[in-house]
């Protein structure tokens, strides 16, 4: 398998290959070789971005092919469940003459009938689950939901006067500005936008950091770290970065 969207230079080609070869494992040796070929330069980081733009491609196809496969085993299984279904069905026509014959030797195995209950059970009217011992129902584990907790935690009450000195540096657009007015609460992604035209002092930005809107019985602890985006360029873009072929000269 192999997809190539711009031409890979031949060091981040051998590292690509070995990477497919080891079913994309990426061992540490290997991560030490990518990292040396990475460097504080345009090229350098150019061609790094080359060769992840190749994994990305790969891993779409990969999970494309996935998604075919997922696909055709439910086609299976339903399959399995239509044919075992089939086979019961059959046992069932066959037990009336057997408990007569009693069980027999064939060459497919021997036959023999067995009783066998299944039950179904539903709540009466009027009855709820908890109504019942424990014993007698279940119900996932239940968990905290991350998402809005989140969002609690990435916000803060506005300080007073802050609003008022965000304004008079446009340290952020107007429409964002009248958001934070309007909700009193200011984002860590405002914050982190507006530092860039109004800098904060370390503790002003630990104090503000300090008040959240998280209820007292939760307990947060953050993790950050950075990741690289690559975009996937335009057509306009991506048909400007690929060579222009030289035309034919006459013989």
């Amino acid at each position: 398998m192999s997809i190539k969207l711009y031409e890979i230079l031949p060091a981040w080609q051998t590292i690509l290959q070995t990477l497919e070869e080891n079913g994309g494992e990426l061992t540490p040796e290997l991560e030490a070789e990518a990292a040396a070929l990475i460097g504080n330069s345009k090229e350098k980081l150019e061609a790094a971005a080359m060769a992840r733009r190749n994994l990305q491609l790969k891993a779409n196809l990969w999970r494309s092919q996935g998604d075919v496969l997922i696909s055709e085993g439910k086609t299976c299984h339903a399959t399995a469940d239509s044919v075992d279904a089939n086979a019961d069905r059959l046992g069932e026509l066959m037990a009336p003459a057997l408990e007569v014959t009693g069980s027999i030797q064939t060459a497919a195995g021997t036959l023999f009938t067995q009783n066998r209950t299944t039950w179904a059970f539903e709540l009466k009217a009027g009855i709820e689950h908890w109504m019942l011992p424990m014993t007698f129902w279940r119900q996932p584990e239940p968990e905290l939901n991350k998402r809005p907790l989140a969002d609690l935690a990435d916000s803060h009450p506005l300080p007073e006067g802050l609003l008022e000195r965000l304004t008079a540096a446009k340290a952020l657009p107007s429409n964002e500005l009248a958001r934070i007015a309007s909700e009193k609460k200011i984002y860590d992604s405002d914050l982190k936008k507006a530092s860039k035209k109004c800098p904060f002092e370390e503790e002003e930005m630990a104090a503000i950091k300090a008040a959240s809107f998280l209820p007292e019985e939760i307990a947060a602890m953050s993790t950050s770290n950075v990741s690289v985006v690559l975009r996937a360029p335009t057509a306009a873009k991506k048909a400007a970065a690929e060579p222009t072929p030289e035309p034919a000269t006459a013989a």
